[in-house]
């Protein structure tokens, strides 16, 4: 509390974003925050954001908890999800189970206001098309059951040095690290080439690319945030948005991944997006 009146005396904004991955690990602990926040009187100016939200912790959360969230102005938490694939998550050893991760968000589903972000990546040592069949019909059913909540981009997993999946990649497929430091960062670069590893076929690889356009534009964050994108820009992006969210659903309905001429759009818009805003703000 004395750090957020600190900022507060000395920085004008509206929104805390807290970065800490054990926040709700003692839901004891978070009870007694949200209470002095309250009593503070800092849910009268403030949103506050969670990045590290874990299921298996939501999952212990129960309506009194949830209600206090709402009422302390909880808005977005990011949640990971990973994988709509019990093999998949086993493989990760995440710990969670994809009946939790249902049942998780329909319990958020019944507090509007909190906005569930689900993280999620495609393509880690073992992915196959049938795992990311299972990655795709959780998505649709969690936005079905939760229509106010968002998706992550479903980017490409990334090998981390030193970790156990790192070193099955390159034991079982023959993977190949990058030999430098500069190396390492260019495929952690926002803007850095699709990655394709030595296990994906052309078929796994058109389906990471429908989920990562299922990413942007299967929930309505586009809609949400069109704001930040200036009058003019917003409402370009929304209107294309709700042009192609209905060949969205056809393709992922029917696991159609020929001819992804928008995923090519996706990524020239992407990175022209900084200049397009500069130019219609």
């Amino acid at each position: 509390m004395e750090h957020i009146e600190y900022l507060k005396a000395k920085y004008s904004f509206k929104r805390l974003q807290i970065y800490d991955d054990d926040s709700f690990v003692d839901l004891e602990r978070m009870r007694c925050f949200f209470k002095a926040y309250i009593e503070k009187g800092y849910h009268k100016e403030f949103k506050i954001d969670f990045r590290g939200a874990r299921i298996n912790e939501l999952d212990r959360m129960d309506d009194e908890f949830l209600s206090l969230m709402v009422t302390a102005g909880v808005e977005i938490m990011a949640i990971g999800v990973e994988s709509g694939s019990d093999k998949i998550l086993k493989l990760m050893n995440k710990g969670i189970h994809v009946e939790q991760i249902l049942r998780v968000n329909e319990k958020l589903s019944r507090y509007p206001s909190l906005k569930p972000h689900y993280n999620f990546f495609c393509g880690i040592p073992g992915e196959s098309f049938e795992t990311l069949i299972e990655t795709k019909e959780v998505l649709l059913q969690m936005i079905d059951t939760h229509p106010g909540c968002y998706l992550g981009v479903g980017a490409d997993w990334k090998p981390l040095p030193g970790s156990v999946m790192t070193e099955r990649a390159v034991e079982e497929y023959h993977l190949q690290l990058p030999g430098s430091l500069e190396a390492w960062a260019k495929i952690d670069s926002f803007d850095a080439d699709k990655l394709e590893h030595p296990w994906y076929t052309k078929e796994i690889n058109n389906m990471i690319k429908l989920l990562q356009l299922a990413g942007q534009f299967l929930d309505n964050k586009i809609f949400d945030f069109q704001k930040e994108l200036g009058p003019i820009l917003g409402k370009a992006v929304q209107l294309l948005a709700n042009l192609y969210k209905p060949v969205l659903r056809f393709r992922l309905k029917y696991n159609f991944t020929t001819f992804l001429i928008e995923y090519r759009i996706k990524i020239f818009a992407l990175r022209s997006v900084g200049k397009l805003m500069r130019a219609f703000k």
